[in-house]
């Protein structure tokens, strides 16, 4: 026997699917999730109704393709989603590409293991959420240790004195067997529009900008040029 599930409650069991997984103090995974279900809402409403059998298998489809387990954020599928819908509506529009390495990591899953890991990349989300959030942005994980931040300029000269904002803002420290741990994040950035790129190609010149801000030490950016 087939049961229709009406799209309200299909969001309904999304949410509070995702709301447990993500259950803890801080708040800025789940603001995305709520803001996304709402985005799923528009994409499925005019669908057919869902089978009892479907609508489970649904669920955990849209749960892993839209948002990050761990962290909550955006995984880089629906964050290029977003961004392609954002560059229809304003393609001229002054932007920074931040792609983010997390740095020190492994010292915290070597010495403290990886559920303290798992906390401080859930910590680092979550900073990086609420500066996405001040600063109109749109983030997501981008695969391990690394994630992306797009955010609105109002010109390229603001890069480094934002750069210097978000350097700070993902500090953090994780305590254990008697030590603090720190942890930061090494910042490539490029300007889009840039040139003739596309985002992707602004975005892969972000990412070697990384590796230039890698190469000279921990905790700092190179901007693309």
């Amino acid at each position: 026997m087939l049961w229709s599930f009406g799209v309200q409650t299909l969001l309904y069991a999304l949410f509070f699917v995702l709301l447990l997984r993500n259950g803890r103090k801080s708040f800025a995974p789940v603001d995305n999730i709520v803001r996304h279900v709402i985005d799923l809402n528009k994409s499925i409403r005019d669908s057919e109704p869902l089978s009892m059998e479907n609508a489970g298998d649904l669920i955990k489809i849209s749960r892993r393709g839209l948002f990050d387990m761990l962290t909550g954020l955006p995984t880089r599928h629906l964050f290029h989603q977003q961004i392609n819908e954002l560059l229809e509506e304003a393609p001229d529009r002054l932007h920074g590409v931040f792609f983010l390495d997390m740095d020190r990591l492994k010292p915290i899953n070597d010495n403290l293991g990886h559920e303290a890991g798992d906390k401080a990349l859930r910590d680092f989300a979550d900073s990086l959420a609420s500066f996405a959030e001040e600063h109109h942005g749109l983030a997501c994980r981008y695969g391990g240790d690394e994630f992306v931040l797009f955010v609105p300029l109002q010109s390229a000269s603001d890069i480094p004195e934002l750069a210097e904002k978000l350097l700070q803002n993902q500090r953090g420290s994780v305590k254990g067997r008697g030590k603090n741990y720190v942890y930061g994040t090494s910042i490539g950035i490029c300007p889009y529009p840039c040139g003739a790129f596309s985002f992707d190609e602004a975005l892969r010149a972000a990412d070697l900008a990384l590796y230039k801000a890698k190469s000279q030490g921990r905790g700092g950016f190179s901007v693309h040029e």
